[in-house]
């Protein structure tokens, strides 16, 4: 008879990401289940959730302007993180915008009198 393995449930955990300079919430921050494709974004407020197999778990938080870091899930279903930021990223990215546009409709039409 062979015997079934069960897999574990995923648990659950969720947290908050900080700025390491000023504890302020960091949108926008990619949170992904290393290894895989599994992930999610952080809120507006800095927070999240995912569902990871394990305590074993490993949690990678990245953003834009920050050092990327890594982060073993262990017992907890709280797992909060303070990013530093990346100043060699920073002076890295520029974002230039000008421009203007003259909107055009389709049909012109003249009226003479």
């Amino acid at each position: 008879m062979a015997k079934n393995e069960k897999s574990a449930p995923d648990k659950s955990v969720s947290g908050k990401v900080l700025s390491a300079e000023d504890s302020s919430p960091v949108p926008g921050v990619t949170v992904v289940l290393k290894g895989t494709t599994t992930g999610t974004t952080t809120d507006v407020d800095g927070k999240y959730q995912i569902n990871v197999p394990g305590n074993n778990s490993v949690l990678v938080f990245s953003a834009v302007g920050y050092l990327t870091q890594e982060k073993v899930v262990g017992t907890s279903s709280v797992l909060d993180v303070s990013l530093a930021s990346d100043q060699k990223t920073l002076d890295e990215v520029v974002v230039v915008g000008y421009g203007t546009q003259k909107k055009k409709g389709p049909y012109r039409r003249r009226f003479s009198d």
